[in-house]
């Protein structure tokens, strides 16, 4: 059951995923136009498409996570059986939460080098660091999510009576 609270960071969510690309279609059409007809495109549009990328692509880890949507190979999942499956499953869970919290590591240790150098983009001159922070946000979500959906996976097989 999702509660009210859950629901409402789910829209938030989607809709943190479904602007940027609203922006990148937009954007990328009228800097196209500008450049074909006017021969004059818009400044700054690779800069302002690579944020809205990079946002775009970070806020739908979360809810792809919480969905189990990723995308996933099972060239030996007919290999093996219910409880083999169940412990890649778990070793799965596990690799990626290990990565993701990588991932979040290394994307604080940047955000604070960016504060430090006052890293900036070349044409808008738009600050780096309030990017990296936020999609350093993201996947700490990503993180907590996964780590709900893995205690949920084993909880679920432990009142099945697979794990004791």
């Amino acid at each position: 059951m999702t509660t009210p609270l859950a629901s409402k960071l789910e829209q938030v969510l989607k809709w943190t995923c479904v602007l940027p690309l609203m922006v990148i279609l937009v954007l990328t059409f009228v800097d196209v136009f500008m450049r074909y007809v006017f021969a004059s495109p818009i400044t700054g549009a690779t800069e302002i498409i690579r944020f809205c990328m990079a946002l775009a692509v970070f806020a739908g880890l979360p809810v792809l996570t919480r969905d189990r949507g990723h995308i996933t190979v099972s060239l030996i999942d007919n290999l093996l059986g219910a409880h083999a499956l169940r412990i890649k499953q778990a070793v799965c869970d596990a690799v990626s939460l290990f990565a993701v919290m990588l991932l979040a590591w290394r994307l604080w240790d940047q955000a604070g080098l960016y504060v430090n150098t006052q890293a900036a983009t070349i044409v808008l001159d738009l600050p780096m660091a309030p990017l990296v922070y936020v999609l350093f946000a993201f996947t700490v979500l990503t993180a907590i999510l996964l780590a709900a959906v893995m205690v949920n996976t084993l909880a679920a097989a432990s009142a099945r009576g697979e794990i004791s």
